[in-house]
This record gives C-alpha cells, sequence and structure tokens, in this order.
C-alpha cells in the first residue's frame, strides 16, 4: 500500500463520516432514528437491516470518532441508535458509549479428521447432495486468465449485486486479478459446470493445512441456477476435493454477524465453528439511549453475535420476561459452534433488562 493510501485509510477511520438515517422499521409502525460513522456499504447495509426501503439519509460531514454529536442526540430520541464501523482498538476509547462489540464478519469453518465427518448426517445437506446429483454437476479447478475475467463479469458481480441490493459490497476486477496472480498456486479458481456451461465458481486460497473460500457467483445471478443448487454444490465440491488430498478445514467465507441472516443460516448445516479477527477487520460499535418501540423492534428481530472479553456471544431480545419454551427453541435455533453464551434480554418500559446467561 502507498503512503497516501494508508494516510487516507487512517484518517478514514479516526474521522469517519458521519450519517443520519431515518425511516420505518421493518414490522414496526414507529420511525427509527440511526446515527451512523463509518463506509457506504457499511451504512447501506445496517439500513436493509433496518428498514422496509423507504428511508432518508443525510451527511453530517466528517468527525473526529470521539465527537460526542451522536451522543447528545441520543439522549433527545429513545427511537434512536448511534452504530460506528471501526477498528476493535478503538472501542476501548468508547467503551462508556458503546453497548455492544459486533464484528462485522464472522467466518465459518468446517473441520473434519479421517472418518470423522458429522455434517455429512444434516438431513437438509442429505437432500442438497441428492439435488447435486440430480443436475449432473461436475467441478474443476483452474488458473486460467479468462475463466477468472469470465467470473468476475457473469457470475460475481451479478450475484452479489442481486444476493445484497443497495448493500452489495463489490471489490474491483484490477485488485481481485493483482491478488490472484501474486498468491500463485496457493490460490484458484474453482468452476462449477452443467454439461458445457458454466453455472458458478469460487476463488480460493490455501494455507497450510486449510482452505479459504475469498469470492463466490453464479452465472448471471440467477435464481433458478441457486434454486438448483450451485451454491451448495461449490461448498460441498470444494470441501470433498480438499478434505481428500489431506486439508483439515475449509473457511467457508465471511458472513455478516446477524443471527438470522440467510447466508449464516443456510452455512449452519455444514456445522462450522465461527470465528472473528479482533484485528484486521472492523466492528459495528452499537449503543443506545435507551429503548424505544422502534428500538426494540430493531433489537428483536436482528439478534446478533457480539464480543465480550475476547469471547464470541450471542445476544437475543424479548419484549417481555421470556417463558423456558421460548429460551430453548432461542437455544436451538441460534447455537453455533464457536460461540460461548447465548445472552437473553428483555426490556421493561425503555430499558434493556439482561435476563439468562447461558453457556453453549
Amino acid at each position: 500500500m502507498k503512503p497516501r493510501d494508508l494516510l487516507n485509510k487512517i484518517y478514514g477511520n479516526i474521522k469517519p463520516e458521519f450519517w443520519m438515517m431515518r425511516g420505518l422499521k421493518r414490522g414496526s409502525p414507529g420511525s427509527l432514528l440511526i446515527y451512523y460513522a463509518g463506509s457506504h456499504p457499511g451504512m447501506r447495509y445496517i439500513a436493509s437491516l433496518a428498514y422496509q426501503g423507504g428511508y432518508r439519509e443525510r451527511s453530517l460531514g466528517r468527525r473526529w470518532f470521539w465527537d460526542n454529536i451522536a451522543s447528545r442526540r441520543l439522549r433527545k430520541n429513545n427511537d434512536s441508535l448511534f452504530i460506528m464501523e471501526s477498528y476493535y482498538f478503538l472501542s476501548r476509547f468508547l467503551l462508556r458509549r458503546v453497548s455492544f462489540v459486533v464484528p462485522s464478519w464472522v467466518s465459518s469453518i468446517v473441520t473434519f479428521t479421517d472418518g470423522d465427518h458429522g455434517y455429512e448426517k444434516n438431513k437438509s445437506l442429505k437432500n442438497d447432495m441428492r439435488r447435486i446429483k440430480k443436475h449432473r454437476f461436475s467441478f474443476e479447478i483452474t488458473r486460467d486468465a479468462e475463466c477468472l475475467r469470465y467470473f468476475y463479469h457473469c457470475l460475481y458481480v451479478p450475484f452479489i449485486k442481486k444476493a445484497h441490493g443497495e448493500a452489495a459490497f463489490i471489490r474491483e476486477y484490477s485488485d481481485i486479478q493483482k491478488k490472484f496472480l501474486a498468491a500463485g498456486p496457493r490460490c484458484g479458481l474453482g468452476v462449477l459446470r452443467q454439461g458445457n456451461e458454466i453455472v458458478g465458481g469460487q476463488i480460493f486460497f490455501t494455507r497450510g493445512g486449510s482452505l479459504r473460500i475469498w469470492l463466490l457467483g453464479v452465472k448471471d445471478g440467477s435464481r433458478d441456477h441457486v434454486n438448483r443448487g450451485v451454491v451448495q454444490a461449490l461448498f460441498q465440491f470444494s470441501i470433498r476435493a480438499f478434505r481428500e488430498r489431506g486439508f483439515k478445514a475449509v473457511d467457508l467465507g465471511a458472513s455478516r454477524p446477524f443471527l438470522n441472516d440467510g447466508v449464516i443460516r443456510f452455512k449452519k448445516k455444514w456445522s462450522p465453528v465461527l470465528s472473528y479477527k479482533k484485528s484486521g477487520e472492523k466492528m459495528f460499535l452499537v449503543t443506545c439511549a435507551a429503548a424505544g418501540q422502534a428500538v426494540r423492534h430493531f433489537l428483536k428481530r436482528n439478534p446478533f453475535m457480539f464480543v465480550e472479553r475476547g469471547s464470541l456471544r450471542a445476544a437475543c431480545f424479548y419484549e417481555h420476561l421470556p417463558s423456558a419454551e421460548e429460551v430453548n427453541r432461542a437455544l436451538a435455533y441460534y447455537r453455533f459452534r464457536g460461540l460461548s453464551e447465548l445472552r437473553v434480554f428483555w426490556f421493561r418500559e425503555d430499558t434493556v433488562i439482561i435476563d439468562r446467561k447461558i453457556k453453549l
């Protein structure tokens, strides 16, 4: 990285752009106000979680990360959140104002040893395997330059756009190509075919005895291809191919930390171990002054993972004191390997109450 680019990156993190967003919360008649500091893709992602699609945004300009503009306004509005996208170490400076430190991304790592592949007992995964066989997919690994170009323009870009809409974060082709070439044989392109047609692909990296899937795409972002099991086939062929080569783990790639997110739910069938990077990846630093109606709706609808004392935990929220049956359902649904605890919260008027801490 050039010195100028490094300085711009540092400046962008200690003096980020602040935004104010207001709109209807999904499923709620109330109006949710969000003060957000950070990148545009991060802001779009939070907006996709929070609003039905209709919301207004206004830039408040760049401000130092310790600026208390948001905290002053939060105290005046019970239906408001402050979310700052920044690196973990900055949370120490904002500790009194931050309620939760939420990883912006988590990894899903499938581990296996000889003769122990418990994830294959998953009923949904067995159904996927029958669908893969039905459509007669084939898989190959290549480093061909034209295949890389085709992957980017015809698979990766349309798939990410259709999957994430305005919240899509799309890497530049030149950056992908540079990283692909620099990694040499440690990097490859897995191509999925149906007959002679390329219908899916993924870029992966190997390191030691593990494989990391970096980018993934489906031809034209087609829902028909997705429904035929293209994404499942890409994961399954990769796991099988590298397990046979003696690899001990496959990282299925980064997912958002919200526990109802479709991507993390999809990956659960492989029984992965969740992990996060304490350095090098950004966090969402989330706080609210009080839990008004719209804030409660947001928290109840979007249970998430958070970091406390270096451990990855899960948080879910209830309008009232939850019953034992409700907690047991949450345990079954939100249990992931790699999460140390389920933290159960409920609301008393506009206050968040910690009810239970359950080890996972």
